[in-house]
């Protein structure tokens, strides 16, 4: 989002404060443009979490490329999440808001608890944290890089990945303990996300 600070009825901070405090749509790069060139106003923009602010005149240049930063960031933002960091969320990498940590964290704790449950879906997760399935979709698209669908499954196989590792069960068990009803559809999917089979993993 591109917003000018002086806006009627609802100028641009307040606009920012209310986006960034709402988990549905908190995750959206806001860039504020502003009159006001003295730093208390940056600071105040900054502060309610705002991504970037740009002060008027300014070059359209600079604009496009501040825009191409936040979506750089954005993508190596997605990265903490790939297929080895699944599981539980890297303390390490925290790089995101407060409030998108918050978010993946509830996502994958409702996730592990109904691991084992073949049915269970992303209407059934949107159920428990209070979430329509298209804004599901998008704040998981927007996190994670993944639509909501192939992210369940990457978790499933995440874990399948480190049960496999630690030789906690065969293949079989460990395929039905993360939901996959067929051991023979579970593989297609762990070679299809490792590029590895689960046999070669379990040797």
């Amino acid at each position: 989002i591109i917003s000018d600070i002086m806006m009627p009825k609802l100028d641009g901070y307040d606009m920012t404060r209310s986006l960034k405090t709402d988990q549905k749509t908190s995750h959206i790069p806001i860039v504020l443009l502003t009159a006001k060139s003295d730093p208390e106003n940056k600071m105040e923009g900054l502060e309610i979490g705002a991504d970037d602010y740009l002060t008027k005149p300014f070059n359209a240049k600079e604009l496009h490329i501040r825009i191409d930063n936040l979506i750089k960031l954005r993508k190596k933002l997605q990265e903490i999440y790939s297929s080895d960091n699944l599981t539980a969320f890297p303390k390490s990498k925290q790089k995101l808001k407060g409030i998108d940590v918050q978010f993946m964290e509830r996502i994958l704790k409702v996730i592990n608890e109904h691991l084992s449950e073949e049915d269970f879906s992303i209407e059934n997760i949107g159920n428990e944290i209070g979430m329509s399935r298209s804004q599901m979709f998008r704040k998981i698209k927007a996190l994670t890089g993944k639509s909501c669908s192939v992210y369940l499954r990457s978790v499933r196989l995440a874990k399948a990945k480190i049960m496999l590792q630690n030789k906690e069960a065969n293949i079989s068990e460990i395929a039905y303990s993360v939901g996959f009803g067929s051991p023979s559809y579970f593989a297609h999917c762990f070679k299809e996300e490792f590029g590895y089979t689960p046999s070669d993993l379990a040797k």
